[in-house]
């Protein structure tokens, strides 16, 4: 039901919630002429117009006037005030679902409150979500209950993808971070929305966005988001820093949380060639990586190169020749034929079996070969995402973040 919680008016606070709610009410209330007392749209914004449409709404039910319990300030409305109780009663009159309308501090839009069974609906979504970290779920649990506590509203996982992902459901988002780089992947993060939401446009008409708050304009959704992340904050809920991604709300800090190096570690301890690799760059971050091989590390792409096997961005014949090399003087027992996967070659008739070139040139490698050398490379990523569970934070040893990559996907 309505509701203010500081004065509105000439020397009130006049915070954005509580102006819009007055505006509201005294736009959807007529004087004794007809029109209403507020005659623009609710803009949250406090003005003359407002302070205006307070006072002749007084003056019209004599709460400016002298007597027994003194007068109204001419233009003030304060919470508990007999204006209030004046202006209470008043829209007792107006359209149902206008009585169902109520606001949320920092907001500054007027709605209509869910029931708990939304809040029950939200929860056991969250709950279905099993494999987010328990401690983890716990305080998006938290989060959902302090604030329908508060304000009515219930937060939802974003369908589909808002809770715990699989590498591949990392497939066609827009998103910075590749297969494995998303702790979504590792049940740390979560998306939230906000599910069949009511709420009054300016001129009073109902809408219902049916999710992601389609329709409502963007000033008005950061801050039902920044109203959010007021409780999120003091819950140690971390908000990313990539630029528009109001939704999501992850247990680290990203300043500090290096998820591309936390990913490799994965990759070191279950990949099946334990591989060495290093990032360049991030959003989105290249991979050096010594193909499993034991020598120099090589350019192998970015993750989702790594993981579609993208036939235009890999390690390049070049380098692959010179790493096979280099493992073929270092281990002269190695087998090229075992490492790409291919079958063995027949030894030249006569010769001691040992055919083995003693170096390898780029005009030697075949697109097969590079192709033998995805499927390796993706292999590591299967094993990490086979193996999630095992996944650790690594934070970055400095506060400084790798440069953001200059070509941009």
């Amino acid at each position: 039901m309505p509701n203010i919680r500081e004065a509105v008016g000439a020397g009130g606070k006049n915070t954005i919630h509580d102006v819009a709610m007055v505006q509201f009410m005294l736009k959807a209330l007529k004087a004794p002429g007809g029109h209403a007392y507020f005659s623009g749209g609710y803009t949250n914004r406090f003005g003359p117009d407002t302070q205006s449409a307070i006072a002749a709404f007084q003056a019209d039910h004599g709460l400016t006037r002298p007597g027994a319990g003194g007068p109204e300030i001419a233009g003030l409305l304060r919470p508990g005030s007999a204006t209030w109780a004046a202006l209470d009663a008043a829209f007792q009159s107006v359209d149902a679902q206008y009585r169902l309308a109520r606001t949320t501090e920092g907001f500054g839009i007027v709605y209509v409150g869910m029931p708990d069974s939304r809040l029950a609906e939200s929860v056991n979504g969250l709950r279905a979500s099993s494999n987010l970290q328990p401690e983890f779920s716990q305080k998006v649990l938290q989060l959902m209950q302090l604030f329908f506590k508060q304000s009515g509203i219930a937060w939802s996982l974003v369908p589909r993808t808002g809770g715990w992902r699989t590498f591949a459901g990392q497939e066609g988002l827009t998103s910075d971070a590749g297969y494995g780089e998303s702790i979504h992947q590792f049940g740390y993060a979560v998306d939230l929305t906000i599910a069949n939401f009511t709420w009054f446009a300016p001129d009073l008409r109902s809408h219902k966005s049916p999710v992601q708050l389609s329709g409502m304009d963007q000033r008005s959704i950061a801050q039902l988001y920044a109203a959010r992340d007021k409780i999120a904050d003091a819950l140690k809920l971390f908000r990313t820093t990539k630029s528009g991604d109001l939704a999501h709300l992850q247990n680290y800090d990203d300043d500090g949380l290096d998820s591309v190096s936390s990913l490799m570690a994965l990759m070191h301890q279950v990949g099946p060639k334990k591989m060495r690799w290093q990032p360049q760059y991030r959003t989105p971050t290249n991979y050096l990586c010594d193909l499993g091989l034991g020598g120099d590390l090589y350019f192998v792409g970015t993750a989702i190169d790594i993981w579609q096997q993208d036939a235009t961005k890999h390690v390049s014949p070049a380098d692959l020749a010179r790493a096979l090399t280099a493992k073929l003087k270092a281990d002269p027992k190695f087998s090229l034929d075992a490492y790409l996967g291919r079958a063995s070659a027949p030894a030249p008739s006569g010769s001691d079996g040992d055919s083995k070139p003693s170096e390898i040139k780029a005009a030697d490698i075949k697109p097969a070969d590079i192709k033998a050398v995805q499927k390796i490379l993706r292999a590591e990523f299967d094993a990490a995402a086979a193996n999630w569970k095992l996944w650790t934070p690594v934070r970055y040893p400095t506060s400084e973040r790798r440069r953001p990559n200059p070509v941009k996907r």
